[in-house]
């Protein structure tokens, strides 16, 4: 697949004594799509004689793919190998998908100390979009740096401990991209090895207090070390970026569009970060009212563009198609609580549904909403790659009624069942925010987690061949966290046009690549990620 590469025709005012010599960014498949938008904006407007994607070893033949030739694109092995270990033994019971957000930092610093002596590199985000052309050296020789606006303080415990150095600014050097000489970051290494005694690697995990959420940050570290080491070879810009730019337009590939620019008129960048924790600094910054302002604009945005922008997007154009169509959706629970397709399914219409549902009270309450209607078949059956049987993780429901806590009042536990056990415990305490009483009875919800031993099938052996499976075929998986087991259940000389798979856990990278070499397209969600194969003509 041959990408066009744009070559900028003149270096920017600052590059000639001291151009940027490496761009650093690190990627993974379930931010492809960002990236393929992000690579050729860099290679627009980030002069630098090289440029390095690092990404997981298995993945890079997928970047090649669809990344420029201009990018070297390196496996993380090189960097972080000897680190997983280290990084994983550390981290705490129910956090072990925090290990790939500390990986990434690390691989990043390793790759910083290949720079030359003499060399400027910048780290850039994999899900950040240039919108100008940047200069990272000013007409003094200095560095320039964005400034963030975070402040959280175990970072700088962390870097205390690490450095014996204070934070002295009055902003955040969390700013998607951080500018650095090759050999400032020698001395950063050596200021550490002499400090500790020990390769400068295990002194920063033992600096990290790994029982916090987010107990380092990379950016913060250099630049604490940068006031204090360099701080007339430095200044900061108050040029603006943007970080939340998946609620202003959607995904990373429409900032090209001609109705974006008004909104990103002024901006040096913009972010598409998915993070819980990015939702949740904008749902405090700007309320839940301006984000639902937000969601309505995107979907009149989507009506004038024909793309969807959620999956409730989606589902509204699915059902609203002529012709037959055959949803089936796996992992259906009561068939209420927290369910997308209930409103679709509520009448009869040109459309049969499968509804695939292991907890033996989930399905009663499933034939009960659903009694009358042979449109709507319930099928009692967890479902994996094979016949056999599986011990499934719930919560019960006499326990989930009362963990609601100081709200919303949404019975959100009764969606919780998993053949990992650690998937049901992790949600349990990522509800903490739901008050004190909640928090004290974390210990009883976790000792009241249940499970049952429930019947494996295939999706090829559930859904039938001929008329109960006609026309368009939609397949939603909400399984939490056996997706992958899922999909290699299929009949894939049949396969589903479209598939919908709940991605809470950020945990969808496999699938994407699984669902991408059978020839299908992420076209919208986050959480709720849509593919469809020949994307192109199906958004409409």
């Amino acid at each position: 697949m041959e990408i066009e590469q744009h070559v900028p025709a003149e270096r920017p005012v600052g590059f000639a004594d001291g151009r940027v010599a490496v761009t650093i960014s690190v990627c993974c498949l379930k931010d492809i799509a960002t990236w393929e938008v992000v690579a050729k904006h860099i290679l627009r407007f980030i002069p630098a004689e090289r440029h390095r994607l690092i990404v997981p070893d298995g993945e890079i033949p997928f970047f090649q793919s669809r990344t420029p030739s201009s990018f070297d694109i390196i496996g993380e092995s090189r960097y972080v190998a000897d680190v997983v270990a280290l990084i994983a033994s550390r981290m705490p019971a129910g956090r072990p998908a925090r290990t790939g957000w500390y990986l990434q930092q690390f691989a990043k610093l390793r790759a910083l100390a290949e720079t030359g002596e003499d060399d400027v590199a910048v780290i850039w985000d994999a899900d950040t979009v240039p919108l100008r052309r940047l200069n990272f050296i000013d007409g003094l020789g200095r560095l320039v740096h964005w400034k963030g606006t975070e402040d959280y303080r175990p970072y700088f415990t962390a870097i205390e401990r690490l450095l014996g150095m204070e934070k002295t600014v009055d902003y955040s050097f969390i700013a998607q991209c951080l500018a650095i000489r090759g050999r400032w970051m020698r001395e950063f290494i050596e200021l550490i090895e002499r400090r500790h005694g020990r390769p400068w690697i295990e002194a920063i995990l033992a600096s990290i207090d790994f029982s916090q959420k987010c107990g380092f940050s990379e950016y913060e570290t250099l630049g604490t070390f940068l006031t204090h080491k360099h701080p007339n070879e430095i200044t900061a810009t108050d040029r603006p970026w943007l970080r939340q730019g998946r609620w202003r337009l959607g995904d990373a590939a429409n900032v090209d569009s001609t109705w974006a620019m008004p909104m990103l008129w002024g901006f040096d960048f913009v972010a598409f970060e998915v993070s819980q924790e990015a939702f949740g600094a904008l749902k405090r910054r700007v309320g839940m009212r301006a984000l639902r302002l937000v969601r309505r604009l995107q979907r009149g945005w989507s009506g004038l563009t024909g793309r969807p922008f959620t999956l409730d997007d989606f589902l509204v154009r699915w059902f609203g198609r002529p012709g037959p169509k055959t949803v089936i959706q796996i992992g259906a629970n009561d068939g209420v609580q927290n369910d997308p397709l209930r409103k679709f399914l509520k009448q009869p219409g040109d459309y049969s549904a499968i509804l695939v549902e292991p907890l033996p009270y989930c399905a009663s309450r499933l034939r009960e909403l659903y009694a009358g209607r042979p449109d709507v078949a319930i099928v009692e059956a967890a479902v994996g790659a094979e016949t056999g049987t599986r011990r499934l993780y719930f919560i019960p429901p006499e326990i989930a009624d009362q963990m609601d806590g100081d709200g919303p009042p949404n019975q959100w536990a009764h969606g919780q069942g998993s053949f990992d056990m650690a998937t049901v415990e992790h949600w349990i305490k990522a509800n903490a925010h739901r008050g004190d009483s909640y928090r004290q009875r974390i210990p009883f919800f976790l000792e009241a987690i249940a499970f049952v031993d429930v019947p494996l099938r295939p999706v090829s052996e559930i859904v039938p061949d001929g008329p109960a499976t006609a026309g368009d075929t939609l397949l939603v998986i909400d399984v939490q966290g056996a997706e992958l087991e899922v999909l290699k259940g299929v009949d894939w000389s049949r396969p589903p046009r479209c598939v919908v798979v709940e991605d809470d856990l950020g945990r969808g990278a496999a699938v994407t690549a699984f669902l991408e070499l059978r020839g299908y397209q992420h076209v919208c969600g986050d959480q709720d990620k849509v593919f469809v194969q020949n994307a192109g003509e199906h958004r409409a």
